[in-house]
């Protein structure tokens, strides 16, 4: 039997995540050429600087080209019917430059890599872990 605190973080984990897929989520849309000191490599936009950030996106996207340096970062609006993408980053050869394209579906998932991202799954599975050894551990809240 699962816990009732894990039950609960499990639920709200869920809601969440259909909450964001039902109403989309956001990107950012910059480009490096027009705005080299906030949305090349060193990144520095935050979801205060609403002017680059779009709403009601399927995924994010963000570009790298090799051979000059530039990124792009956008948004792939909903569309109707289904769409096949895969998420991650692939890189690929296009007219002599290497061009890394990666594809997210995270809100502001295209901006700077978040070092603490992977903490709330992290968080879960230690938690379903521990419970699933200590099966007489009563959590006090």
């Amino acid at each position: 039997m699962i816990p009732k605190p894990l039950q609960l973080l499990v639920l709200v984990v869920t809601v969440t995540e259909t909450v964001v897929l039902v109403s989309g989520i956001q990107c950012y849309n910059c480009d490096s050429k027009s705005h080299r000191n906030v949305c090349g490599a060193d990144f520095k936009l935050t979801s205060s600087n609403t002017t680059f950030i779009v709403d009601d996106c399927h995924f994010c996207n963000k570009y790298h080209f090799s051979n000059d340096g530039v990124y792009i970062r956008n948004c792939t609006k909903k569309t109707p019917g289904t769409i096949q993408f895969k998420f991650g980053c692939e890189e690929a050869k296009v007219n002599r430059t290497t061009v890394e394209t990666c594809s997210c579906s995270d809100n502001l998932c295209n901006g700077a890599i978040p070092r603490l991202a992977a903490l709330p799954s992290v968080i879960i599975v230690c938690l379903s872990v521990f419970y699933s050894l200590e099966p007489n551990f009563k959590l006090r809240i």
